[in-house]
């Protein structure tokens, strides 16, 4: 890799190549979905009184949120102290990095807490190709994650990875152990999962009751709810190709229209959309072609 960037168009870099990353705080262990990732810069915070510790540094903010039930909780994954002085958030999606044209180029180091999260996906079978420039692609993932030792390597040593900050830092890491079947976005499974129907208690007459008013209910309203369902499709997946006229790949297409929706109408109908849309070829077809575009093998392209 070239020592310095060229000033000109930003370049950006691949997360999901393991040999893109140069060599040199903790959650409590669980089942979780990763709803949200954004590049930012983050200082860290005392917990006990919120006092920022230590310089800002650039990394990956992960919205995470216990499939047991739960709050949602947020970590943060360094990329390093020195990151940000040879790479920026992607301008356009907030979703990746690009390099700062003029700046050294180094790359993240490989004993960041990032680079160890991505190491951990890829030892859980995260498939190779899938993580890019675009880390919206885990988006809905469920995962089982555990606390593990910061790598043997970098203990004591600041000034390159900027992780083993001081004594007060947690020595662990949290990492993925697991990558759940029913959980895998590239799949077309994954999301929030819908909260488990609430049982009547000592109550079948109530609980006959309450079905007969649902079923009432979603006969009344079944045909709204779908032509809702589908503008909301045709308002995300047209944000998404009007980025990407030339089409895209399935996969980005799906967290592409997930994310469109998601920030337009919220997270609810976002799944509605993949449910109803992202299950088969057939009706992603059903979808595309009231926009000009088609599926073919792995990519959406225009229609011929």
């Amino acid at each position: 890799m070239p020592a310095k960037q060229q000033a000109g168009k930003a370049v950006g870099f691949n997360f999901g190549d393991l040999s893109n990353y140069s060599s040199g705080g903790g959650i409590p262990e669980g089942d979780y979905v990763w709803t949200d990732l954004s590049v930012q810069m983050y200082q860290a915070k005392k917990q006990d009184t919120g006092a920022n510790v230590g310089p800002a540094r650039l990394g990956v903010m992960i919205t995470l949120v216990p499939l047991a039930g739960g709050d949602e909780r947020t970590q943060f994954y360094s990329l390093g102290s020195n990151a940000d002085k040879s790479w920026a958030p992607n301008p356009e999606t907030g979703k990746g990095i690009v390099a700062i044209p003029g700046g050294p180029g180094t790359p993240p180091n490989a004993s960041t807490n990032w680079a160890v999260l991505v190491k951990s996906l890829m030892d859980s079978g995260l498939p190779n190709g899938i993580l890019q420039d675009d880390l919206s692609v885990l988006e809905g993932i469920h995962v089982h994650m555990a606390n593990v030792p910061e790598p043997e390597e970098r203990k004591g040593f600041v000034a390159k990875t900027g992780e083993a900050a001081d004594d007060n830092r947690p020595k662990t890491i949290a990492v993925v152990t697991e990558i759940k079947d029913d959980g895998k976005p590239w799949e077309g499974t994954g999301g929030v999962p819908e909260a488990k129907a609430a049982v009547a208690p000592n109550g079948s007459a109530r609980s006959a009751a309450k079905k007969s008013t649902a079923a009432s209910a979603s006969t009344a309203t079944a045909a709204s709810e779908s032509d809702d369902v589908l503008e909301a499709a045709i308002n995300g997946a047209s944000e998404v190709l009007g980025k990407s006229p030339n089409g895209c790949t399935k996969l980005l297409f799906r967290t592409g229209t997930f994310k469109a929706v998601n920030t337009a109408v919220g997270q609810e109908m976002a799944q509605k959309v993949i449910n109803t849309y992202f299950s088969s070829d057939d009706k992603l077809n059903s979808l595309l072609q009231q926009l000009g575009y088609e599926v073919s093998g792995t990519q959406v392209k225009a229609s011929a």
